[in-house]
């Protein structure tokens, strides 16, 4: 009786572990208020992105699994910029490894330094975290997906594409003054 009670325990713990480990937590609410700037001097605030699918990456040029999705993170760039999507690097480290980085792997989409611990806690992670680390805002600014780990360009392109079918919420006309 007690081993079955043992083997039962065993089992649970194993799925809390896995489901831990599986690198995916539900996110919701609206994606945090922040204003960025880029390597080049560009200033990027999440509220001014509504209307577009934004993908946020904290990554590291250290970091193998995220140099290893910078190619999907390109090639989607390339194809869906036009269907409103819009990437942001958020790199943790040191910020003079940088722009040879991105020169070298011709990073087309925003990379962000300045701030990196700031962004990612107004994201609501605290202390350490894994990378890469990926956001997803709808375009209503929502935020929608948190994907922990490396996903390739399918996995990506499966999250991605549902959200990018939605239509644009209406915006509110300017108001009048």
């Amino acid at each position: 009786m007690s081993r079955n009670i043992w083997i039962v325990l065993l089992v649970l713990v194993g799925v809390v572990v896995l489901y831990e480990c599986s690198g995916e937590e539900g996110v919701s609410g609206p994606a945090p208020d922040v204003t960025l700037t880029d390597i080049r001097g560009r200033t990027i605030a999440l509220k001014d992105l509504r209307g577009k699918v934004v993908v946020v990456n904290f990554w590291s040029t250290r970091c193998p699994p995220c140099r290893k999705e910078i190619p999907s993170f390109k090639k989607l760039h390339q194809a869906c910029a036009k269907d409103g999507l819009v990437i942001i690097g958020v790199a943790v480290g040191p910020a003079k490894e940088l722009p040879p980085f991105v020169e070298k792997h011709a990073v087309p989409y925003a990379i962000v330094t300045r701030d990196a611990m700031r962004t990612v806690g107004a994201f609501g992670v605290r202390g350490r975290f894994g990378i890469p680390l990926t956001f997803v805002i709808d375009r209503s600014g929502q935020l929608r997906e948190k994907l922990v780990g490396y996903r390739s360009y399918d996995a990506l392109v499966e999250v991605l594409e549902p959200l990018l079918a939605e239509q644009p919420a209406p915006q509110p006309p300017p108001a009048e003054g």
